[in-house]
């Protein structure tokens, strides 16, 4: 069994990374160790999101909700002094819009057939997001 969060990090959590990224060299003009460090990971991992080689699993970029979600994460990344679990928060906001909006569905479905996404729900119910 595959869990929606499990498939969440294999697919979305790269093309997150790979939009935020984006949007802190983008927009804040930012190089790319320091949108690594903003992100908390490395530089080779921002090029490759970059040059596209990484974090294009899946395409958000049409879906303004979500762009609006990580373009307010950029912003509060480069603004603040945000705390660990102000970031995680923020990040885990991002995941659960993907994830209620179905996003990942077909792909859970790919990766586990036996899940039955015609009468599963269970991204799209509130209480079952209960990320940080």
């Amino acid at each position: 069994m595959l869990t929606p969060c499990e498939v969440a990090v294999k697919i979305a959590l790269p093309s997150v990374r790979a939009m935020v990224a984006n949007e802190l060299m983008n927009k804040h003009s930012l190089n790319q160790a320091e949108a690594a460090k903003l992100l908390g990971i490395s530089q080779p991992a921002v090029s490759l999101y970059q040059q596209k080689l990484r974090g294009n699993s899946i395409n958000l970029d049409g879906d303004p909700e979500i762009t609006a979600l990580v373009t307010k994460h950029a912003e509060f990344l480069v603004n603040g002094n945000p705390s660990y679990m102000d970031k995680l928060s923020s990040f885990c906001e991002i995941c659960k819009t993907i994830r209620s909006k179905g996003y990942l569905c077909n792909i859970h479905k790919a990766f586990d057939p036996t899940v039955d996404i015609e009468s599963c729900d269970f991204c799209k119910t509130d209480d079952t997001l209960g990320c940080p």
